[in-house]
């Protein structure tokens, strides 16, 4: 398809061999199209900074993450040695119960059989 002539502009004579005849609206488009080049790579440009910035954003946070998880991790062992510690003094506890009671078993038995010899005695002393 043709375009009429007056939809064209001829650019001026030179001795260069590149120049040509474009119809007028081609020309707009190639502007249009090439401003919309270096809007979008000013965009790309952008959009990598923001990737860059928010790659080491995230990074950041990674190594907080990181940290915290291994701070959870030693109040965790810590917790776990505290319940052992718990746990051995709750048997040390019963085991001093258990001796306390023996002891004052014994005592008592001790209190009964002198209680009983110094009653036999009388009795064989009479």
């Amino acid at each position: 398809m043709t375009l009429p002539i007056y939809s064209q502009n001829v650019s001026a004579p030179s001795s260069k061999p590149t120049q040509c005849v474009v119809p007028c609206e081609t020309l707009r488009n190639a502007l249009m199209v090439l401003e919309e080049k270096k809007l979008l790579e000013n965009q790309l440009g952008v959009a990598r900074d923001s990737i860059q910035i928010l790659s080491s954003v995230i990074k950041s946070q990674n190594e907080l993450v990181d940290n915290k998880t291994q701070q959870i991790n030693l109040l965790n062992g810590n917790l776990q040695a505290q319940s052992q510690i718990i746990d051995e003094n709750k048997k040390m506890v019963e085991e001093y119960k258990r001796l306390y009671k023996k002891e004052k078993n014994l005592k008592r038995i001790g209190f009964g059989t002198g209680i009983l010899g110094i009653v036999l005695g009388v009795l064989v002393a009479l």
